[in-house]
């Protein structure tokens, strides 16, 4: 039997913070419920005293508009709503307090951002990022990444947090995806007085930045304090510069799914780890940083935004709304990319196939590292 986060919360639930400290897990769990839409049952007022989280768990699913809040998108894990449940049942986490609720996409920006603050009864809080979600625009943010920083989101991320800093007690923070690209982020450009009292960063399988983010002065206050976790076929948090430390946890599923933490296995308040990232990982990782450094800032650029017009042109505002078009009409597809001018789609076409060309030229020498590894 898989034993993930259900079994954990089965198995410590009925212990405080105060008793058994804050772990590893506790911020997966917290990570994952930033997924969920709070608005207008957490409160975004830092001022206030929150809200307790069975209360939270009370209020969601007996909305009027639950089906919205509940939308099973195509990014959206249908273990949270039994995850919400859960917590809201057990000692452990159902009166600690929720605060500090925001959700904001903005198509001109660019920016795809949501976040809740959790006061703990250690006396500390945590600062949760949400990763991506459902939109097209959320993912464009994520593609901008490869050619600019920071992205409107990590700014965003960066002005929650000081926001949040307002409360007492020490301070962790962490995200899921992109959440855990933002909250090292924000952990490394905040104030140093804030940064002082940050005791732990979780990042979960989040992309790394278009630079080595270790190499900066801002970073070394917090180095030890990042905590990164990628399964072992990663190929989200494997992305762009990715030169902190990391451990490898084990996962049931296979390939992009492992980018799912409720695959993730779980002994006592760890993360049962391996040693090393499967081939394919390597791989991957290998052939797309092989492929940016092809591209020059303004080719990237160029490519993401002709991506984005091919996915845009049917009108659809979500991957859930594409693929039930494409799905329905494959022909539908063909008929996007035919539709865009002749320069967006040489840009679309031409660098798949240096993507392409990227893959093959690493075949060689992943197939020598891993066959020195064995």
């Amino acid at each position: 039997m898989d034993s993930g986060v259900f079994e954990y919360i089965k198995w410590r639930g009925d212990l405080s913070f105060k008793v058994s400290a804050f772990n590893e897990i506790d911020a997966l769990i917290f990570c994952e419920l930033s997924y969920l839409h709070l608005k207008g049952i957490v409160p975004s007022d830092f001022s206030s005293k929150g809200i307790p989280l069975h209360k939270v768990v009370e209020l969601f699913f007996s909305a009027e508009d639950f089906s919205s809040r509940s939308d099973t998108g195509l990014f959206f894990n249908k273990n949270l709503l039994d995850l919400l449940k859960a917590v809201g049942e057990v000692p452990r986490y159902k009166d600690v307090s929720l605060i500090g609720f925001v959700e904001s996409t903005d198509l001109v920006q660019e920016k795809q951002f949501a976040a809740f603050t959790t006061k703990l009864d250690d006396g500390s809080f945590f600062v949760a990022y949400r990763g991506t979600d459902d939109s097209i625009i959320g993912w464009k943010e994520d593609f901008n990444m490869v050619f600019v920083t920071p992205v409107p989101a990590q700014t965003e991320a960066l002005n929650y947090l000081i926001q949040a800093s307002k409360l007492k007690g020490k301070i962790r923070i962490g995200g899921h995806s992109k959440g855990g690209n933002l909250s090292v982020y924000a952990a490394t450009y905040c104030p140093s007085s804030i940064q002082k009292r940050i005791i732990e960063v979780y990042n979960n399988d989040g992309p790394g930045f278009e630079y080595n983010i270790t190499e900066l002065k801002e970073f070394r206050p917090i180095c030890d304090k990042v905590h990164t976790f990628v399964p072992q076929d990663s190929i989200v948090g494997m992305l762009l510069e990715h030169d902190e430390d990391y451990v490898i946890v084990q996962s049931v599923e296979n390939g992009l799914m492992q980018h799912d933490p409720f695959s993730w296995q779980v002994c006592g308040t760890n993360f049962i780890l391996l040693d090393k990232v499967s081939k394919q990982s390597v791989f991957i990782d290998h052939a797309i940083k092989d492929w940016l450094k092809g591209m020059d800032k303004d080719h990237r650029e160029q490519f993401v935004d002709a991506l984005y017009d091919l996915l845009t042109s049917s009108e659809a505002s979500t991957f859930s709304e594409l693929s039930e078009k494409w799905t329905k009409n494959p022909i539908a597809a063909v008929r996007s990319l035919l539709a865009l001018n002749e320069e967006t789609r040489s840009i679309v076409w031409n660098s798949i196939q240096q993507l392409f060309r990227s893959a093959r030229t690493q075949i060689p020498s992943i197939t020598d590292l891993f066959n020195k590894q064995t």
